[in-house]
């Protein structure tokens, strides 16, 4: 989502065109109205103001450039919806549920099917760590809720509707209020950790299971905003994983274990009540 500038080289053959142009037309002035003093004075004030314009241009115009740092981890301070925003410059359904996901995943509040297609959240603690963006959100979900009251998501539909054109706007607004140099050096951060997850092998994905046992539920906010969450469930399919605290599917009280129909099941029945409920109305 970089910022459009001009291109330092095209800046300074912007800058030399209007300098020559500049001298032609008062070469044709000289020659029709005999300007032997005002001339010379004229070109050294152009030759001045294009090298002004040259200097600047090499010093603060210089194009930003994106270099892919591989990661297995989302990059560090940006949410998913904000990572969604620098790789297409978008805040759709799909950022809205990822912080969904983020959240619940960090542990401010636990998601439940309830019955079937219909979800609840039960109140964890409140994100105070979090941005302000993430923070709207969990209010649009709880309202007045506190720690242990469960709301459904129909219930907190009109909150919901109210806060996301101010989620949407601070989530941009935390994005392009950067320098462009700095929105190059995100922007290689979430293509380097795309690149990674979808590349890495079943027995890198083990590995990383046994050192962090959420690892699986750290990065499927992330997946699910760049659209390739389903690339990973044959990554895991022989991989035990434990259940995620955070995500109760229905039907499953009584404990259940975490598996590709499951995984399925929770990227595509919350979405599509959100979508039905808030987006559609």
């Amino acid at each position: 989502m970089l910022k459009k500038r001009y291109n330092t080289r095209n800046t300074i053959i912007i800058a030399l065109a209007i300098f020559c142009g500049a001298i032609l037309i008062l070469a044709l002035l000289k020659s029709k109205l005999n300007l032997p003093y005002l001339i010379p004075e004229l070109i050294g004030l152009l030759i001045a103001v294009t090298l002004v314009i040259v200097v600047t241009s090499l010093t603060t115009g210089r194009d930003a450039v994106i270099v892919n740092e591989p990661s297995e981890y989302p990059p560090e301070n940006i949410t998913p919806s904000q990572a969604g925003c620098i790789q297409d410059g978008l805040i759709d359904t799909r950022e809205i549920v990822s912080a969904i996901f983020f959240l619940a995943q960090k542990g401010y509040f636990v998601i439940r099917e309830y019955e079937l297609h219909q979800f609840e959240f039960i109140y964890g603690k409140y994100p105070m760590q979090e941005d302000r963006s993430m923070r709207l959100l969990f209010n649009g979900i709880f309202g007045k809720a506190k720690e242990g009251d469960i709301v459904k998501l129909i219930d907190a539909r009109e909150r919901l509707v109210k806060i996301l054109p101010e989620f949407k706007k601070l989530v941009i607004k935390s994005i392009v209020s950067k320098k462009n140099k700095e929105i190059a050096v995100l922007t290689g951060k979430v293509n380097g950790f795309i690149e990674t997850i979808i590349n890495n092998s079943q027995e890198r994905y083990a590995d990383l299971v046994k050192e962090d046992k959420e690892y699986l539920y750290k990065i499927i906010p992330y997946a699910y905003v760049f659209t390739i969450a389903s690339k990973l469930p044959s990554k895991f399919e022989k991989i035990y994983v434990d259940n995620p605290d955070w995500y109760l599917p229905y039907g499953t009280e009584d404990g259940y274990n975490f598996d590709v129909v499951i995984y399925n099941s929770m990227l595509r029945n919350l979405p599509n009540q959100f979508n039905n409920l808030i987006i559609k109305g």
